[in-house]
């Protein structure tokens, strides 16, 4: 609901009324910074006690929603008891407007129909040009400096700081979060704290911006034709809408981003953060409203083109694997359109030269990944945003605060140490297909011993192998890593971490030449799964294999983060977030029924630990030199960090 629909305060009554209705998708607030007013920015020649922030965030960086044009939202704030006296005596002036609400049993009350129809004289954001300015009213009660300065009592009380919470509404709908502000005399203005996240792009999808043709530069625009996965726009939800008929053959459509929607690598990325996306998801139109199993699952993806991807998977069932459709139950989307599901995906470019280049980017991708016959009705992307937040917040030093957990898998001075195989009757598949055309599979062909994909694992790390395999062959090699370790020192997802997975990988031959990569991080056996592909040398156009070839591991690769100067290789790294979201499913019982991370398991195996993979695919790229690819891998590292969720 846009402001102004809402004409009367008679209305809040019946707002009230139906709290429990769904008018709209709510607002949405970020985690906004705490502030310190200071006077040393104007203090020129004399103590003027100009106690103002000027300036201090900007409204539309901490906010969401999906239906109303975030400048047009209205904010207003309450401030809390006062530290000593608890006098409740205003302290503060936002943009000139004082709190509805003073102190805590003010807040107690919750939003009142000033907070969520606050009149021009309540709320903030009007006449504000979109920013914040703090005022400390007690200390600079005028606007015409100069002032006395305060009592040693007055400004140790305010030195303290109380707690402000700011509303934000739609004029239905009310969002808040909490903040801490202090006042400190002959100090400086500071924003502390809060969302290091900088949003680039926010799609609502308020109008059609689908292209119907695969590829088009501008727009969301479908990945493939497939008359069993049809994409369109929703227009009565303003989604983007994936609809998928019950068949016997896989569906596997959805939507990317053109060109023209890409987050650009050098103006907006560059060496020093790591980008976000974000992808609220519901399902909707299937024949049976209760049978789960015929939701459709689902990929969301962050990319450089094609040539290097991380896509989160989310089954949500898998008829052959009863126990983890229960799982994937627990992360399946919401059905509700004006409460979809939200998932991340982080996305760590590989600082590469090709990056550098004008046009470059990171796009989004979202899609109905179907491989069962009963997947029917539609997924639909209601909203997507796209930004970024420093690498500072994910340090490598395991002594760091921000470090919540660490886990270092590597070789030993005479085996593949923690790398090794455990149990080669799951943690090795070895395969072989006929190979008819790029990207064109037939059926599987029997491993013969001498032209195969071959494995190997020592002292110098795990190596995956598909150099001997005939140019008329699609061969795979997937490998699982398992912790081995005490059950209770085991990595294991929570709710409000995330996981970063530091791999390295080199090879002794070409890069030029390599075929796909990929390594991964998944918990919920295999409902949950984060992976990161290296596209094919070979593995689409021009620009793509530029880029493809400066990332892969081997002889000519570009990697700039290596462990070694000059090594034919480098680090890669995976962001995983964990499946346990009150933002993906408000209750997730099956999934929280495990033990969480140091408790023991009483029954094996704990489908929340966290488990590993790489492999390698020779050949599945489109390019004419597809047969060219053959290629060689080798693991001797990953390390796991586990840090806070990086609020956004």
């Amino acid at each position: 609901m846009k402001r102004g629909l809402i004409a009367t305060l008679a209305l809040v009554a019946i707002i009230f009324t139906c709290a429990d209705a769904s008018f709209a998708r709510a607002p949405r607030i970020r985690d906004i910074p705490d502030i310190t007013i200071g006077d040393s920015e104007d203090n020129i020649g004399t103590d003027n006690n100009w106690f103002v922030f000027t300036n201090a965030f900007k409204f539309v960086d901490y906010v969401e929603d999906a239906d109303t044009t975030l400048s047009d939202l209205l904010w207003s704030f309450d401030e809390g008891d006062d530290p000593a006296p608890v006098d409740l005596t205003p302290w503060l002036n936002i943009n000139d407007v004082g709190a509805v609400g003073v102190g805590a049993a003010a807040i107690a009350a919750g939003p009142t129909a000033s907070h969520i129809l606050p009149s021009g004289s309540e709320d903030i954001n009007t006449g504000s040009n979109g920013w914040a300015t703090f005022r400390d009213i007690v200390f600079s009660p005028t606007t015409t400096p100069p002032f006395a300065s305060p009592s040693p009592a007055l400004a140790a009380e305010h030195a303290v700081g109380k707690m402000v919470r700011f509303y934000v509404s739609d004029s239905t709908n009310v969002a808040t979060r909490d903040i801490w502000v202090n006042t400190v005399d002959t100090g400086w203005d500071s924003a502390s704290g809060g969302t290091p996240f900088v949003v680039y792009d926010y799609e609502r999808f308020w109008e059609d911006k689908t292209s119907p043709t695969p590829g088009d530069m501008t727009g969301w625009t479908p990945l493939t034709t497939d008359p069993n996965a049809v994409t369109d726009y929703d227009s009565g939800n303003t989604a983007l809408r994936v609809t998928v008929a019950t068949s016997s053959d896989f569906r596997i459509n959805g939507y990317v981003t053109g060109n023209s929607e890409w987050m650009p690598y050098a103006t907006a990325i560059g060496t020093g953060n790591v980008v976000r996306a974000k992808f609220w998801v519901f399902a909707t139109g299937q024949a049976s409203s209760t049978d789960i199993n015929q939701v459709p699952n689902m990929r969301a993806r962050v990319a450089n083109r094609f040539a290097y991807t991380v896509y989160l998977e989310v089954f949500n069932h898998l008829i052959a694997d009863p126990a983890g459709t229960l799982l994937g139950y627990d992360v399946r989307p919401s059905n509700d359109p004006n409460n979809p599901s939200l998932y991340r995906v982080d996305f760590d470019p590989v600082d590469i030269p090709g990056l550098s280049a004008a046009g470059e980017g990171c796009l989004r991708g979202f899609e109905a990944y179907c491989l069962e016959a009963q997947e029917n009705g539609a997924l639909e992307l209601a909203e997507s945003l796209i930004g970024s937040y420093p690498w500072s917040e994910m340090p490598d030093n395991p002594a760091d605060a921000k470090v919540k957990g660490y886990k270092t898998f590597t070789t030993s001075a005479s085996d593949a140490g923690d790398l090794a195989i455990a149990n080669s009757l799951t943690e090795l598949v070895i395969g072989k297909r006929e190979l008819l055309a790029a990207q064109a599979w037939g059926p599987d062909v029997a491993l013969d011993g001498s032209t195969d994909p071959t494995y190997s694992q020592s002292a110098a790390g795990v190596t995956l192998d598909t150099t001997l395999v005939a140019t008329n062959r699609f061969g795979s090699i997937a490998r699982e890593i398992s912790e081995t370790g005490a059950d209770t020192e085991r990595l294991r997802v929570e709710a409000g971490k995330q996981y970063r997975m530091r791999w390295h990988l080199t090879s002794d031959t070409n890069a030029n030449n390599q075929p796909m990569f990929r390594v991964r991080g998944r918990s919920l056996k295999f409902m949950w799964s984060y992976k990161c592909e290296i596209g094919g040398a070979w593995g689409a156009g021009n620009s793509n294999n530029t880029l493809a070839q400066q990332l892969l591991p081997g002889v000519g690769c570009q990697n700039p983060d290596q462990a070694t100067p000059g090594e034919n290789g480098g680090y890669y790294n995976v962001i995983l977030h964990t499946p346990i979201s009150a933002d993906i499913q408000a209750s997730q019982p099956t999934i929280t029924s495990y033990p969480g991370p140091g408790e023991v398991t009483a029954s094996p195996p704990n489908r929340r630990d966290i488990l590993y993979g790489l492999d390698v695919l020779d050949s599945m790229s489109a390019n004419a030199n597809y047969i060219t690819e053959a290629g060689r891998m080798t693991c001797d590292e990953l390390i796991v960090w586990v840090y806070d969720l990086v609020e956004d």
